[in-house]
């Protein structure tokens, strides 16, 4: 049941919490349908995702979890599988379009394309890992990425305390209009 019906409320961060777990489990056609239909509610014209389709914000975790999404959810779909090519292109796509977004601190924030937004760490955290999940499996040019990787890894180190404490995570906004 639950995956012909997931209980994504049309956010992008369903991409993470459904399609990787449907590809892990062998439903590649089920995997493909959700992100197309997440896809269609929440990328904008820009290239980066909406949350959700009731605010156009471009929140940080919003953009960090469709990236991670892809990434996990293409390293068990087949190459070969229909859907592979297409999730491919949009997961490069968004890799690219939130390269530009990156401070020189090695930050994204919690609204990407809103520079004087607060600087976030798990924005950052999500964004850095999938690159580097990218370049590692091949779905990124390690010569185009490795830089970002790199600053993004200093920027969370450099915000984890010795304590395990995180500096610059902003809370969860829900879904918001």
């Amino acid at each position: 049941f639950a995956a012909a019906n997931p209980k994504d409320n049309q956010m992008s961060d369903s991409i993470f919490m459904v399609c990787p777990l449907l590809a892990a489990t062998g439903r590649y056609g089920e995997a493909a349908k959700h992100f197309k239909k997440i896809k269609s509610f929440c990328l904008r014209s820009d290239g980066l995702y909406r949350h959700s389709p009731s605010c156009d914000a471009a929140w940080g975790r919003g953009n960090g979890f469709p990236l991670l999404g892809m990434a996990l959810t293409l390293s068990d779909l087949p190459a070969s599988h229909a859907a592979f090519s297409e999730m491919l292109s949009s997961f490069q796509a968004l890799a690219k379009s939130l390269l530009r977004h990156q401070d020189q601190n090695g930050l994204w924030h919690q609204l990407i394309d809103e520079p004087e937004s607060t600087a976030e760490f798990s924005a950052t955290a999500l964004i850095g890992t999938a690159l580097a999940m990218g370049v590692r499996w091949g779905f990124l040019s390690k010569t185009d990425f490795s830089s970002s990787i790199q600053k993004a890894w200093d920027a969370v180190v450099a915000r984890t305390s010795p304590n395990d404490e995180l500096k610059d995570v902003c809370e969860s906004t829900g879904r918001l209009p």
